[in-house]
């Protein structure tokens, strides 16, 4: 795990990163998957990975690549679990 682990609100998933991608497991099943992987090198850094507080969105931030040098951005996306 490259990054920080987060609960869901409701208690039932893990969502943390490995290899610049995201994973969700569920806690009671141990069941997991990758909800986005990397596909593109302009993006890196994974980190900050926590669930919206109603636990409809994940949230994390990474490093984009733009016309004038590196910065980190702020995303979201919405996992099923």
């Amino acid at each position: 795990v490259d990054t920080n682990l987060a609960l869901s609100p409701d208690g039932h998933a893990l969502a943390y990163g490995i290899d610049q991608s995201i994973y969700i497991t569920l806690v009671s099943s141990g069941l997991t998957r990758c909800i986005w992987r990397q596909e593109e090198d302009s993006f890196t850094d994974l980190r900050g990975i926590n669930w919206s507080p109603d636990g409809r969105f994940l949230v994390y931030n990474r490093k984009a690549k733009g016309a004038t040098g590196h910065f980190y951005q702020i995303f979201a996306l919405r996992p099923v679990h």
